[in-house]
């Protein structure tokens, strides 16, 4: 990555790990209470589902803030960079990139 890139995206940076961290902590979270449902132990039920519900609103806040943040990425890249980019990132996950033949 160019010098330019660490320079100005250390808010990047930042943001995804802030990111990580609040999704990390809402993992902990809800396998915390679905262990609990899951065991029939919660002594509020309709308060589990609830705290659920709102863990979900909250993931969903933060996948939405990783697609800002990559979009964001992505804006910033120079173009000439975006080819050497999406090579790195095919070699780091090739079988979800992968395209496999249509089937007649």
């Amino acid at each position: 990555m160019p010098k330019w890139f660490f320079e100005a995206g250390r808010g990047f940076f930042t943001k995804l790990h802030a990111l990580k961290e609040i999704i990390e902590e809402l993992q902990k979270e809800t396998r915390v209470i679905v262990e609990d449902v899951s065991d029939g132990e919660p002594v509020f039920p309709d308060r589990a589902w609830k705290e659920l519900e709102v863990l979900g609103y909250d993931l969903n806040t933060c996948m939405g803030e990783t697609t800002v943040v990559l979009k964001s990425f992505f804006c910033a890249l120079p173009p000439e960079e975006l080819e050497a980019f999406r090579q790195k990132l095919v070699m780091q996950v090739p079988t979800i990139l992968t395209v496999s033949p249509r089937r007649t």
